[in-house]
């Protein structure tokens, strides 16, 4: 590996032997200081300097100390020597004022041929050169000239002379297959071959940080640009891109259309343009956009264009549709479009017939024909005002879409219909925002935040339509696709909210594209798609547009390189990280409250949009997605071993396989660390020893006094611990005690109840009912939980085991019965329980039993439970209502019961609990029965 050598603006010559090494200042005596403007190293230890009193030579074999090394300078010393090429023939071109100095490495005789005529030399110098081949050489002046001469012959011939533009300064040359680029102090330039005209390609400055530049290098496909105020990226796509059409307004795209000649109209936010349809063989990233002619009667924002016969209809954002004749470039209103005036158009479709279909915007769908406006065309079927799209098929069918639907006008019958297009995952309902018809009878469909649909035409069922999802999940499941355009290949072109993505003809992903790719943004506007005869692609935006041949784009699908560009302390701005790239690793001080990892990816074009995730194995569990943040900061680290992984992608998405692998040690602090604890160690052991040789009695005394205490203090727990389960068992006795009460009262009361309603003898059917309300005690039993607060029961749960138990008393089906259980599941005092779960079981068995008549096809029971605060803080206020939709009872059922019926029982009931009840027969029964209960608590 040979030597590196470094020189300043000032006069200094650094040198560094190895990448380990330092650099060695070598000091410029025994000549006097200079400006150093070039320096090239030929062989071990000669170099080329460029300054301004000349050239110079250095020839380091003669002795390794610079002040004894020879040294010369070699051509004119009164001239500066600004600019230098190396040629492919090995000769060395220097640029020394108006002159050209050709030169070998190996000698040191200089050719001295005068490039400039004397016109130009008097005020020009030579500021960049770039050899073209072994013969021929572009130059550019501080006069703003670029020339080409061929040097091969003994006076030298100039072969192309042209002005970039006046009072510029020409600061770098760049010759590649396309052309040559040309950087001056006041924009960029780019000549395609020696017979044209230059062209600025940084037209008011779009793309580049800075028009003043003064380096440019080949990076790949790429070239690096240098100004002022940064580096960009500047690349040979073959998407042109138009951003600066009309003086300095902001170029907005909307439509494009074309007429008969081929011309290309574009519909932006500040009016009507006109293109020629002819795209230079290769186009820039930054490209020129004065073909672009603006039609000055229009300056209203233009939403939809169609070309018919010999004139073209333009749609606006506010004023409807007008018609425009490109051959003389007059603008009429038809008359037959007044209704249109105040209407927002949104697309417009030339049928076969001469019918102009127009789409607005909540105003529905227009029909124009013959200088005839018809419409809103079949509002009966089409009731949404808003119309996203119209398309027309090959079979003569149009399909119509809004926001929910897709309507299709049949050739055959005139009529429109509605199809409901529903996602083939869920049966989803989706917002299909844009269309494409294929030539086998397919359509492709293009969502609102629901990515590629595709849908067979023919199928059609019971008025909907199940479209078939495309595109994987990671891919472009969830963009929005604003337009779609298919190429001769049958391959798809969508714009999208996360730039351009292309398909095959079957959905399947294959590339996305980006501003790096030369597009005019990372978004897109809506229906700003359009293909036109001759096979071009337009796609619009909020910077402009793009124009493209499908087949003339290339896919680069090489994985980026991630790096690491800086490694950040508290108190240093950088870390020198050369030997983690030996995988020595890194140490971090626990002095370091903090450390930023800084990466960048090696090719991406567009920086900006480039992605990056970050993982500290050891610290994060997974991945973190920082978008284009290209930076991960740590703080206050544990000590221990860490690995930091990093890896970035391209514009395209495309991810660094590998990435970055850096092992990390966060150093413990001195007190924590191996020698501190063996020192801690050997302390506490001999604090130990002479613990043990001088308290040893008084250890054992105080450890028995402690065990003695131990023991007491266990004993006198168990005590506290035995009397506090006493005192539980018997609250939970005293619970179930007063429940059993409580219980063998109701019966009580039941009973006497029985007796008072039948003096006779009991029947058999007393029997039965007796042992249904003694069930339904058993029953809530089953529902009763027993604590130290007293007996609780869940009554929603008794509702269910009552309805299963008395279904059999009803004389209709049981499977025409629906119940509703509007019980709280939460837990409430016995007190309340008992009485109402009879009279639940009481309510349900006699709607059950009474309410429903044979043949009815659908009966319901609504039972409901409210629980509220009562007149004082400790009564609990309860309502229950039981409700169904039966025949209906008699208004006083409840006033004056027939004797021996459930409505006796009910109403014994809801005496014997102390409750109020309110009969509701509008619309079938409604029993709400309301009583108050003393709770067993304190206020809070």
């Amino acid at each position: 590996m040979g030597n590196l050598y470094v020189a300043t603006e000032g006069g200094n010559i650094f040198r560094q032997q190895d990448i380990e090494g330092s650099f060695e200042h070598l000091a410029l005596s025994p000549f006097e200081p200079h400006t150093i403007y070039w320096i090239h190293a030929v062989g071990a230890g000669e170099l080329w300097l460029g300054t301004d009193k000349g050239v110079r030579l250095i020839n380091f074999d003669v002795a390794n100390d610079f002040n004894q090394a020879s040294n010369r300078i070699v051509g004119d010393s009164d001239r500066a020597s600004m600019v230098m090429a190396k040629g492919k023939n090995g000769k060395l071109y220097i640029g020394q004022g108006a002159r050209l100095l050709v030169a070998s490495e190996d000698s040191l005789e200089l050719n001295y041929i005068n490039l400039l005529d004397n016109q130009s030399s008097q005020d020009s110098s030579i500021t960049a050169l770039c050899p073209i081949n072994n013969r021929t050489i572009a130059v550019g002046t501080d006069a703003g000239l670029l020339e080409v001469y061929d040097v091969g012959a003994i006076d030298a011939k100039k072969v192309f002379s042209k002005e970039l533009a006046t009072g510029v300064l020409v600061t770098d040359l760049l010759h590649g297959e396309h052309g040559i680029l040309a950087s001056t102090d006041n924009g960029l330039y780019f000549i395609k071959n020696f017979g044209a005209d230059p062209v600025r390609i940084d037209r008011r400055g779009e793309g580049l940080s800075h028009p003043d530049i003064f380096d440019l290098f080949a990076y790949g496909m790429n070239v690096l640009i240098g100004t002022i105020a940064g580096t960009n990226v500047f690349s040979y796509s073959t998407f042109e891109h138009f951003n600066s059409a009309y003086g300095a307004e902001r170029f907005s795209v909307n439509a494009f259309g074309e007429d008969l000649s081929g011309t290309v109209w574009i519909g932006a936010q500040s009016g009507l343009y006109s293109l020629p349809n002819a795209i230079p063989e290769v186009a820039g990233q930054l490209q020129d956009a004065e073909r672009i002619r603006k039609y000055s009667p229009i300056s209203e924002r233009v939403t939809a264009i169609q070309g018919i016969n010999d004139e073209i209809a333009v749609g606006f954002q506010s004023s409807g549709m007008s018609f425009l004749s490109p051959s003389n470039d007059s603008f009429s209103q038809s008359k037959s479009t007044t209704i249109l005036e105040k209407f927002g158009i949104v697309d417009l479709l030339l049928t076969s017939d001469e019918s102009i279909w127009i789409a607005t915007h909540r105003n529905g769908l227009y029909r124009y024909l013959d200088g005839v406006t018809q419409g809103p065309i079949s509002k009966a079927v089409i009731h949404e005002g808003f119309i996203h799209w119209v398309i027309g098929l090959d079979n003569q069918d149009i399909l119509v879409g809004t926001a929910e639907s897709i309507y299709r006008k049949k050739a055959d019958t005139q009529e429109f219909e509605r199809l409901i297009p529903l996602a083939n995952s869920g049966a989803k309902a989706v917002n299909v925002i844009s269309a494409a018809a294929t030539k086998d009878g397919g359509i492709w469909f293009g969502t609102q935040d629901n990515g590629l649909f595709f849908w067979s035409y023919d199928s059609i069922a019971q008025g909907s339509i199940l479209l078939d999802r495309r595109g994987a999940s990671s891919q472009f499941r969830n963009d929005t696709i604003y337009g779609i355009q298919i190429d001769s290949e049958g391959s798809l072109w969508m714009p999208t909210q996360r730039g351009l993505i292309k398909t095959d003809s079957k959905g399947n992903f294959q590339w996305r594209f980006g501003p790096g790719d030369g597009l005019q943004g990372e978004d897109f506007r809506w229906g700003a798609a359009y293909r036109a005869s001759d096979g071009a692609m337009y796609l619009g935006g909020s910077n402009g547009f793009n124009r493209f041949y499908p087949e003339r784009v290339t896919i680069d699908r090489t994985p980026p390189r991630t790096i690491l560009s800086k490694i950040h302390f508290p108190d240093s701005s950088y870390l020198n990280f050369r030997k983690y790239l030996e995988s020595t690793g890194i140490q971090i001080s626990h002095k370091d409250r903090f450390v930023t990892f800084e990466i960048g990816i090696i090719n991406s074009r567009d920086s900006l949009n480039s992605r990056f995730r970050f993982q500290l194995e050891g610290f994060d569990p997974k991945w973190v997605y920082t978008g284009s943040r290209n930076t991960a900061t740590y703080t206050n680290l544990p000590h221990g071993d860490y690995v930091f992984l990093a890896q970035g992608a391209n514009t395209a998405g495309i991810w660094d396989p590998k990435g970055l692998r850096i092992p990390v040690t966060v150093l413990p602090p001195p007190w924590l660390s191996w020698w501190a604890y063996c020192f801690y160690t050997l302390i506490a052991l001999l604090a130990g020893w002479a613990a043990h040789r001088t308290y040893q009695s008084y250890v054992i005394q105080r450890h028995a006094v402690k065990l003695a205490q131990q023991m007491a203090a266990v004993e006198e727990a168990a005590e506290e611990e035995m009397e506090e389960q006493l005192e539980f068992q018997e609250a939970i006795l005293q619970s179930a005690y007063s429940h059993k009460k409580d219980t063998l009262r109701l019966i009580g009361a039941v009973v006497d109840d029985l007796a008072s309603e039948s003096p006779d003898t009991p029947s058999a059917d007393d029997h039965s009912d007796l042992d249904r309300k003694l069930h339904a005690l058993e029953l809530l039993e089953e529902c009763m939980f027993y604590s130290v607060d007293g007996a609780l029961a869940n009554l929603h749960r008794f509702v269910e085991l009552a309805i299963a138990e008395l279904m059999d008393v009803s004389p209709v089906d049981p499977g025409t019965i629906v119940t509703t259980n509007d019980v709280p599941k939460s837990l409430i005092p016995a007190s309340a329980a008992s009485p109402i779960a009879i009279m639940l079981f009481e309510l349900i068995k006699n709607s059950l039993q009474h309410a429903f008549q044979g043949g009815s096809p659908a009966n319901y029971i609504y039972i409901k439970l409210e629980v509220a605060a009562g007149e004082s803080w400790d009564r609990r206020l309860y309502t229950l209502s039981v409700s169904d939709t039966g025949v209906g009872a008699p208004a006083d059922l409840l006033k004056n019961p027939v004797m021996d019926s459930g409505a006796a029982r009910i109403a014994s009931v809801i005496k014997n609990c102390g409750a109020t009840a309110d009969l509701d027969v509008t619309n079938g029964t409604s029993v709400t029965i309301t009583f108050s209960t003393v709770i067993e608590a304190s206020p809070s």
